[in-house]
């Protein structure tokens, strides 16, 4: 539930200012609700293998060295 609360905080503080902003969640949202889901499964896709990425490099980069 809260990841749903921080959706609607960004909906309604954030918002999407066209032309200059624009967060991740609402341009998924506004993808859906115009039906092109084959897209916002492309954005997310993209996303999620941006940050697993992003995750195993830190990983790597901080591992102790040994020897």
């Amino acid at each position: 539930m809260h990841s749903l609360g921080e959706f609607g905080v960004t909906l309604m503080v954030a918002g999407s200012i066209p032309g200059s902003t624009r967060a991740a969640s609402l341009a998924i949202y506004e993808m859906l609700q115009a039906g092109r889901d084959g897209e916002a499964l492309a954005f997310v896709a993209v996303m999620s293998a941006v940050a697993i990425a992003s995750l195993v490099l830190v990983a790597r980069l901080t591992e102790p060295r040994v020897g």
